[in-house]
């Protein structure tokens, strides 16, 4: 509704919801990029992003669970500073070790020997363009900076390992029943700034997750293409015990038949032994008289 240019005080009382969530939701979608304001003044009118457009319209790939990046910093060596840029004081008086600036979006620290390029959060489908859109925005940054006189070595050093968020809607129970879950690969929890329960992983780990539906698919798919394999070989096994009965009856009978055909030509050649044996003359009574 928000996007279609409703205000938050019509869009409260059309959702029923109170207008302080409406305003916590509608600042969380400016801040992850998927509305922005038509322009300055109050009411405050949205329209959709190209990023809020894809979230509705489920229109990106097969999977189209929105993630977002948590920030990612880069530290490059300094090598020299010219004084062109003002630095801010970071943090409490009494720990003003750190100086930095904004740069759109972007917060830049400064120390004795380092500058620390943080993007902020980035959103997105697709976890390995977050990481590119990350490495874009480093360099525009640094040559924001070096452009401003602050020298800085080439190649940068990531403080950690891109971790990506996803809220889906089980992690609010997973989290209300297990509270915080740390792995070496991801995690269940609901830290700040946000504090809402949502699921943490690695890059690797992140793409996995966003692949799980098609994969379990594919294993559906392989466990149904067994199953069938499976009926045709009880198939197979019957009619190979079906065939092996018929073929143990018939060798019996065979046995039979040459048993009897044995015994016959025992008797047959019994006979013709007898019918071929030489017989003694006859005896002449009158020689002896």
């Amino acid at each position: 509704m928000l996007g279609k240019g409703i205000i938050q005080v019509e869009t409260a009382r059309n959702l029923g919801l109170s207008k302080t969530r409406v305003n916590y939701w509608a600042r969380k979608f400016l801040n992850n990029g998927m509305v922005r304001e038509k322009f300055p003044g109050r009411p405050k009118f949205y329209e959709l992003t190209a990023l809020g457009s894809k979230i509705l319209t489920r229109s990106e790939r097969d999977w189209d669970l929105p993630c977002v990046m948590e920030d990612y910093a880069v530290k490059h060596r300094l090598l020299k500073d010219h004084g062109l840029i003002e630095w801010e004081k970071l943090g409490q008086p009494r720990n003003w070790k750190k100086v930095g600036i904004l740069v759109g979006h972007c917060r830049v620290e400064k120390t004795s020997r380092s500058i620390i390029i943080h993007t902020g959060q980035l959103s997105g489908f697709d976890p390995d363009y977050l990481l590119v859109q990350a490495g874009q925005i480093i360099a525009d940054v640094k040559a924001f900076l070096e452009s401003h006189g602050v020298e800085l070595d080439a190649v940068g050093l990531p403080l950690h390992g891109p971790i990506v968020k996803f809220y889906p809607p089980e992690a609010e129970i997973f989290n209300r029943l297990f509270g915080t879950v740390s792995t070496e690969e991801g995690s269940l929890d609901n830290s700040p700034p946000d504090k809402i329960p949502h699921v943490e992983y690695t890059l690797k780990t992140a793409k996995h997750y966003l692949e799980m539906p098609t994969r379990l698919k594919e294993i559906s798919d392989k466990l149904s293409r067994m199953d069938g394999i499976e009926k045709s070989l009880e198939k197979l096994i019957s009619y190979v015990a079906k065939l092996q009965k018929q073929t143990i009856k018939t060798i019996e009978t065979d046995a039979q038949i040459i048993q009897q055909n044995t015994e016959a030509l025992r008797q047959f050649t019994k006979v013709l032994k007898n019918l071929s044996a030489p017989r003694s003359p006859p005896r002449d009574d009158r020689s002896v008289v």
